[in-house]
């Protein structure tokens, strides 16, 4: 399902929160997708990381309102959000793309601590930056068929 199919279907989204759904889906400069990115990401109540993220941030014009915007999304909508500013990401020249891995680590590491769903974002994000996986070539797959192996395994 579509990010925005979901948002549309959540009955918690005020109109607060549907507006800065809407003006987190027209930006199209990268600074300000990047700026968003890390704005999602931030833990809570987390001073350091959120100096870290104005550092990252430092000389993106928009970005203490494209901060506002993701904090007023519900906690439902944080993760299609992400996906959605993510898509465009994975599209940049691979320098820009390292640098927001790199700008989300240290923003993740600026409080010293960092569990589980710190790792399992920066997977999240890692996977989808890497962009659209090419298919193997060659006659791997027939080989990867379960029809193909022998009668023990399958079971």
């Amino acid at each position: 399902m579509p990010a925005h199919s979901l948002l549309r279907a959540s009955p918690r989204l005020d109109p607060d929160a549907r507006d800065a759904w809407s003006r987190l889906q027209r930006m199209h400069g990268a600074g300000e997708r990047r700026a968003a990115v890390l704005a999602l990401l931030l833990t809570p109540d987390s001073d350091r990381e959120r100096r870290a993220w104005a550092d990252a941030t430092r000389g993106v014009e928009a970005n203490t309102l494209v901060r506002g915007w993701t904090r007023q999304l519900p906690p439902e909508a944080r993760l299609p959000a992400l996906a959605m500013l993510l898509r465009p990401c994975a599209g940049e020249p691979l320098e820009q793309r390292q640098a927001l891995l790199q700008s989300l680590r240290r923003m993740m590491c600026a409080d010293g601590q960092i569990g589980p769903l710190d790792r399992m974002a920066w997977l999240v994000v890692r996977h989808r930056l890497a962009g659209p996986t090419r298919p193997h070539r060659g006659g791997m797959r027939e080989h990867n068929e379960l029809e193909h192996l022998p009668l023990a395994l399958r079971q």
